[in-house]
């Protein structure tokens, strides 16, 4: 039965890839994540968080277990439901407003409503001065605010962000962490957010999971509560304790993947 309160469920959810389905990504996951929960999924690269974005959007289907959002079995691509990615992928012949109203153009939307909420969400992301720039014309801060504003325009209940910041620098990327987080505390829309960065995910996140050879190894709560400054975290006496049982886990997880190939090579 599934829980009215939690916004996404995994269920012995199994992926494997490859034309004979050997290459398993994910193995018997089981995730579950309330209405308005902000969770960061960390781990090295091929562990299978991406993969778990994807089972969500409806891009891709388990080979096993079930993926329920809203308690709904996901089998297509939902209207609800956000996706950005680490590259702003705006379409350079389009005006920043057109850019972020193309969601809701697709929607059938009519272009008076569509063009106000545009106009919206452009203020939040501080690009009010910006709606008939082209892309090429933006510093890519500024396009990755475009990219959130589209993201945003949609009013996505779920919202599936896969490294959206780190091809910024690092003080540009501070104040959009800052500025994003602002934003959600104020829609509470259920955030999956993908990260190498274990800074970056204990400053933001209610609750990391780590995830190793296609398997849940941590999942802990975080303690800072909101409103919350992810500067204000990274000097906090707890930051340190909690960035060092993540990383633990992570280097735990990173032998035991090696060994398991040794061993493998061995037999071989």
């Amino acid at each position: 039965m599934m829980h009215t309160d939690n916004s996404v469920q995994l269920r012995n959810v199994t992926v494997r890839f490859d034309s004979n389905r050997e290459r398993r990504i994910l193995n018997d996951v089981s995730l579950e994540i309330k209405r308005g929960e902000f969770v960061a999924l960390v781990g090295k690269s091929g562990c299978g968080k991406t993969t778990i974005l994807n089972l969500l959007a409806g891009i891709l289907r388990p080979t096993e277990g079930e993926v329920h959002v809203h308690g709904k079995p996901v089998d297509s691509p939902d209207a609800h439901l956000g996706y950005m990615f680490a590259r702003d992928c705006l379409f350079p012949w389009r005006h920043v407003i057109d850019n972020v109203e193309l969601p809701l153009e697709i929607k059938g939307v009519d272009k008076a409503t569509r063009r106000k909420r545009a106009k919206v969400e452009l203020e939040r992301v501080g690009l009010a001065n910006y709606p008939h720039y082209y892309p090429s014309g933006l510093s890519h801060g500024m396009r990755q605010r475009v990219a959130l504003a589209r993201t945003w325009v949609m009013d996505p209940d779920v919202l599936l962000m896969d490294e959206p910041f780190a091809a910024l620098d690092a003080q540009t990327r501070l104040v959009l962490e800052r500025d994003f987080l602002n934003q959600w505390y104020e829609r509470k829309s259920t955030v999956i957010f993908v990260t190498h960065d274990l800074t970056e995910a204990i400053a933001l996140a209610d609750r990391i999971v780590v995830l190793a050879d296609g398997e849940i190894t941590l999942d802990e709560a975080m303690p800072f509560g909101w409103p919350r400054d992810p500067e204000s975290v990274i000097v906090d006496r707890r930051f340190g304790e909690i960035f060092t049982r993540v990383r633990n886990a992570l280097s735990i997880a990173t032998a035991s993947s090696a060994a398991e190939a040794n061993t493998v090579a061995a037999e071989a």
